[in-house]
Parts: C-alpha cells; structure tokens; sequence
C-alpha cells in the first residue's frame, strides 16, 4: 500500500506542477524520467547488481516503452482533467491485471475478485463525468486513460514475470534503464526541444526542489512495488491501487480547501459525484482484498 500512497502525493504534485510551475507537461515528464534514471545509477553501488539474462533484458525494454509512453499519455490526461478523476480512472489498472495475469501468468479468477472488478468498472464509469450547469458530459481524459491502465497493467504483469527471475533491486533498476532511450525520443521532436531548453532556462530552485522530491519519490513507489510483486500475485499487489484513488482524493480536497492551486472541481454536484464513485471504488477494492 505505501507505493500507491507515495504515488497519491506524486499525482497530486504532478497537477501542481503542470498548473503553476512547468506549463509544458511532456518536458516535466521527461524531466522527472531523468531523475528516476539518476536514482536508478545512484542504487547500484548499494545493492548486489548484476547483467540479467538477455531474454530479461528484451521483457524490460518492453516495459521501459510501456511505461515511457503511458508516463506521457496520463501527464497529457492530468493536464486536461481533474487529478481526483484522474486517480480514480487509474481503477481500471486492476481490471485490466488481473485480465492478463489470468491468461498469461495463470493467475485464477475468484468469484470475489468478479464482483470487485464489476464494482470498480461501476465506480469507474462515474469517475467519468462532469456534471454542469446544465449537462452532463464523459471527461476526455477517460481514452487516455484507458490506454495509460493497459499500458501500466502489462507493465506490472512483465515485472512480477521479472521478478521471479531476478532480485526486486535490479528488476527496478534495470527496468529503469530502459526508460533512458525511449524517454529520450522525445528529443527528435524540434519542438520539444526548444520547449525544454525554455524551461531548463526558467526553472528556478523552488521548482527544481519539487522535481527532484516528486522524481525520488516516485522512484521510491516503483522499487516498494517491485519487492511487492516479488512477494505476491499481481493481481492482489495491484488490488491495493484502490488506496491510492482514496489518497490522493483527501490529499487534493484538503489542499483545495487551503488554497485552490489545483484547479479541481469541488462544487457541490461534482464533489457529490466524486464521492459516490470515490465510495463505489473504495467497496470493491475492500472485496479485492478479502481473502479469497
């Protein structure tokens, strides 16, 4: 549970970032693509790492541009929607895990685990929508995020093959590796480039503060649920994704009530939306997590 808690305050973090601090989100993301990859450089002398097996190597490069292009499709979707719905569209992650965990790692379907995905496809659907003041209409972020839950899902399935292979520790750091050349494809872009030597000029030490915390953080959620997944089956490390939703819902109504910086939709219709579904979603991740 603690690495969807640290990612609760990174997603949160993310949108305050994007909304007031780095207006180009795909040059933030790469940015903190880069510092996860130093983290990654600054493990290896404290752990016994090691060259995996080429065959590894192939699964995690894989991996690498699954997370790469999700980690760019969902800071696109942040930019556009609340970080509240955001979260709990990341619901659709176990759906989709515990589909392929099924079909590729043998992982058995409970008629539990059937009701908690029902549930949270329920939830879900009404994380969707936007209620104004007179109609109510689907977020555009719910295609982003649909790809971003698969990519992520088949990202986690990889590893959790990973992991049974090779130790958490280089699973995490290798895995990050690979992020390096596909993160940087970005960069044939003339566009971005001139985007990201704009920001490197701006950025002042307050914003590079945030980076750095949110990129160590954010590392720190990967290398906890990587040893999660060494420890257990995908789909019950992922069931607990739930927390996350939950988190990052108080984290951003709290900051919201202090100081509106995050620009998410708190009127008394859509809160009561939010809620419900916030309800909805926390049920069947509780039935996820009974013991089966």
């Amino acid at each position: 549970m603690s690495a969807y808690l640290m990612w609760a305050g990174v997603t949160v973090a993310d949108k305050y970032i994007i909304t007031n601090r780095i207006r180009h989100h795909y040059v933030y993301m790469t940015m903190l693509m880069q510092i996860s990859i130093i983290v990654a450089v600054a493990l290896v002398p404290l752990v016994d790492f090691y060259l995996p097996p080429w065959r590894i190597i192939f699964w995690l490069l894989l991996a690498g541009a699954l997370a790469v292009a999700a980690n760019l499709i969902y800071i696109k979707a942040a930019n556009s929607e609340d970080i509240t719905r955001i979260n709990m569209l990341f619901s659709i992650i176990p759906i989709f895990t515990l589909l392929l965990a099924v079909f590729f790692i043998d992982e058995k379907l409970s008629f539990a685990q059937l009701t908690a995905f029902i549930v949270l496809v329920v939830g879900t659907a009404l994380a969707c929508f936007h209620v104004g003041a007179k109609q109510i209409t689907v977020s555009n972020a719910l295609p982003m995020m649909v790809v971003v839950a698969l990519f992520y899902a088949i990202n986690i399935v990889i590893f959790k093959f990973v992991v049974e292979s090779i130790s958490y520790t280089n699973a995490f750091i290798w895995g990050t590796f690979t992020y390096f050349p596909f993160a940087h494809l970005i960069f044939f872009s003339k566009k971005f480039r001139t985007q990201y030597r704009f920001t490197l000029a701006k950025i002042n030490t307050a914003t590079t503060v945030w980076l750095i915390g949110i990129g160590v953080v954010d590392s720190l959620g990967a290398l906890v649920l990587a040893s999660a997944l060494a420890l257990g089956p995908a789909t019950l490390v992922n069931a607990l994704n739930g927390s996350q939703t939950i988190f990052a819902f108080i984290l951003a109504l709290v900051i919201t009530l202090i100081k509106p910086v995050l620009k998410e939709e708190f009127d008394s219709k859509n809160l009561f939306l939010k809620f419900l579904a916030l309800v909805i979603i926390t049920f069947g991740t509780v039935i996820l997590n009974l013991p089966q």
